[in-house]
Order: C-alpha cells, then structure tokens, then sequence
C-alpha cells in the first residue's frame, strides 16, 4: 500500500514539473494534466534488459524456447504443452476463467503480450523473472505435471532439443543414462524420493539444465510484443502537433479523458505498460460468493523469497545485481494479504474474462464493478483505501470500455505462433 501512495505522489510530482510538449492540434480540448499524462503513456519503450539471464536476447536461445514452448513432452502424461494455457491464437491466454490442464486450477490466465516487460510475474508475484515464471507450471501437479529429472533427459536425449541446447549454453553437462526416468523435489512421496537418491553434484546440474531451459523460453516469449494501438498512433500525433481527428473514435476519446481525468484510472493503470507494477486488493468479489480465500501477494511474497530460481539464487547470471537486492528485500506483509498486481492493460479488450479469477466476463462489468463497487467484498485494513465509486453514467461506461478497446496493438509476427517459425531449431 505504502509502495502504490509513493508511485501515485511520484507521477504526480512528475507531472507537474514536466514541460508541456508541442500543443496538439486534436478534434478535443485537453486540460494540460490530462495532455501530460497521456503523453507519458505511449509509446511502450524497448523491452527491459534482464540481467539475470544472460542469453535473454540471443536468437538461438529464442528460437529453442520457441519449440520448447509447444512441447508436450515437458508434461507428465506427454498432452500439455505451455500453449495449452498461452494459445496464440488466444492472444496467447486460453479464454477460460479459471486454467485448465491436467485440473482447473485458482486462477485466470494472464496473456503472455508484452510479459517480458513486467518485474513480477503472475498475479501474486511469485516469480521475479519470466525464465524462473516458465519452470512452475511445467512441475506443477496441476499444470504439466512434469518434472526436472524427465525434462533433463528428454533434453539429453532428444537430438534435435540436444544441439540446440548445446548452441546455446556449450556441451550437455549430464550422463543421462546415470540418472532415473524421473524426479523432482515436492509433496510426491515417489518422485521426492528418487531425486534424494541422485548424487548432490548432479542435483546441482539437473537444476543447471533446468533454469537453462527457463532462460531459453523467457528469450522467446520477450518476442511476444503487441504495439502500435491505436492509442499510441494517437499520441504519436499529439506528439507531434498533428492532427489526432479520426485516430480514435470520439467514444474512444471521451473515454480517454475519463481514463487520465476524473476517474482517475490512471492512478494505477499507469505508463506505457497501463499498470503500477504494484500489488492491491480491490475488493473483487470471490467467484460463487463468500469471503476471499486466495492469500495472493502476500503468499506469493514467501514463494519467491525462498524459489531456488530466483535473481538471487545460485542460478541467476546477476546474483549481486540490482534485481537480486530487490527479492531479498522484499517483505512479508501481512497488509498485501488478498493483494494481486495491477494487470496491463494493453490487448485488454482482446482477453476476456477478467481479475484474478475470471469473475467478470466482459469489460463492461469490469467498468461497471469500478463505477458502483457492488459486492466488493470488505476485510478490514486488508482493502485497498483509496479506491471508492466512480458513479459513471451508461454512456461513461460505454465511453471507458471504447477506450480500452483502442489499447489493441497489433498481432504478434505470425511466425512466432508455430513450434518452429520457418526456421525450425
């Protein structure tokens, strides 16, 4: 909470000492606050470097996390793949409220557009990198239901998967013979058992293969990016001192006055991404009603704090580096309990249902939800303090939900949605 005042004070400070740029020549007036503020919100800058992966930006790294992406044999019965979750003719997200794989799981899934921009990962944090993010679901029971022993030897095994492997991080390190079919840490008696029995030292390169393969869908998936929507042609004009007439829709730019003005959406939805970064809890309502039951931040806090493949972690290529500094700072606090990050808004209109949940099956009762608050769900010092009815017209609905659907950007390269492009590994 304290983190989400210091922001919101941040970007207002900012704004106000910021030099207005060139006077748009635009079909609406803007007040100079609400002209500031858009202007800071476009274009998305160039993806972030990641410090803790050292081939983050490498084709080769890419272009074997691309076919390991699609790959079903990273699962336990050998059917999911992480496309079954991101399918990319979803906007890589799979339409369903809650996921679905080997069981529905708690929780709706978030599309993978521009996810190499985000510093915590999923809705509770619980990864602070998108390699460490993409190892979870492919153990995880519910998921892939896989594990890191069967992933090393069908890396060291397979020839294909093997050279590409070996192009990108040198020779494959293991004897695959010498290791059992499978293995993992957890709550599987059978499984934990057989990965105690593996020698330490080839624990300790089985995990090595493993982050390797994290690293290598964390460099395919920062190519998954959606820009130039039409809001950001808009401000491109703006910008500029062209003419915005026509760029969007006059909904879509009332919208965007109510987004940057008296609603004051902003105020977390912010920057280029349309998201804080931050953790709150808005007080959704459950789905199928009762009190909250998803501890969200504040349990995800704890997971990426004592996660083996974190930035601070012995497998991180930035261990005393700025982003390893942040996780071993970062509290457990019991104030961000039912707490979940601000998603991006970018693609929004394009990846319903929405919140944590799926609760709301379209954007209009997201608005809706924000305009009245009806059923938000109290529990004491644990709801977020600044947020209270917008009290919006239809019309102001309808206004907000064109807005939203002007933060489209366009499709990502086609031959990024295919298990191998057209240059297979």
């Amino acid at each position: 909470m304290i983190a989400a005042v210091a922001l919101v004070l941040g970007l207002q400070a900012c704004e106000e000492s910021t030099t207005p740029p060139t006077a748009e020549v635009s079909s609406i007036t803007l007040d100079e606050k609400v002209k500031r503020r858009i202007l800071r919100a476009s274009p998305l800058p160039p993806m972030p470097d990641d410090p803790t992966n050292r081939v983050a930006d490498e084709p080769a790294a890419a272009r074997l996390g691309q076919s390991l992406f699609f790959e079903e044999r990273l699962s336990g019965p050998g059917t999911f793949s992480c496309a079954t979750c991101h399918d990319p003719s979803l906007q890589f997200a799979d339409g369903r409220p809650l996921a679905k794989a080997i069981a529905e799981g708690t929780r709706h899934t978030p599309s993978l557009l521009n996810v190499g921009h985000h510093r915590w990962i999923t809705w509770d944090g619980r990864s602070d990198s998108l390699w460490a993010q993409a190892l979870r679901p492919i153990e995880h029971p519910d998921e892939m239901g896989g594990d890191r022993v069967a992933v090393a030897r069908l890396m060291g095994t397979d020839p294909d998967l093997r050279a590409a492997y070996e192009e990108v991080f040198g020779a494959y390190p293991l004897d695959v013979d010498a290791l059992p079919e499978h293995g993992r840490p957890g709550d599987d008696a059978e499984l934990e058992a057989a990965w105690n029995a593996i020698d330490p030292d080839v624990q300790a390169t089985v995990m090595e293969v493993m982050a390797n393969v994290g690293k290598s869908l964390d460099a395919y998936q920062r190519r998954l990016e959606s820009r130039n929507a039409p809001f950001d042609r808009f401000v491109a004009a703006l910008s500029a001192g062209k003419s915005t007439e026509g760029v969007l829709s006059p909904e879509a730019e009332r919208g965007m006055v109510l987004f940057y003005g008296t609603a004051e959406c902003w105020e977390c939805h912010a920057g280029p991404l349309f998201s804080d970064g931050e953790f709150h809890n808005i007080g959704v309502p459950p789905t199928g009603g009762g009190l909250p039951r998803d501890p969200g931040r504040f349990l995800g806090a704890k997971i990426v704090k004592s996660d083996p493949f974190n930035a601070a972690g012995p497998y991180s290529d930035s261990r005393e580096g700025d982003w390893a500094t942040t996780v071993r700072a970062t509290r457990i606090d019991p104030e961000t309990w039912g707490a979940f990050k601000t998603p991006s808004l970018r693609g929004v209109a394009k990846t319903p249902p929405y919140m944590h949940a799926g609760q709301f099956q379209d954007l209009e009762e997201v608005v809706r939800f924000y305009s009245t608050l009806e059923g938000a769900v109290q529990l004491d010092h644990h709801q977020e303090q600044v947020l209270s009815p917008l009290n919006l017209s239809d019309d102001q609905v309808s206004d907000l939900v064109a807005f939203l659907e002007s933060l489209d950007g366009e499709a990502v390269d086609p031959e990024l949605s295919t298990p191998q492009g057209s240059s297979g590994l």
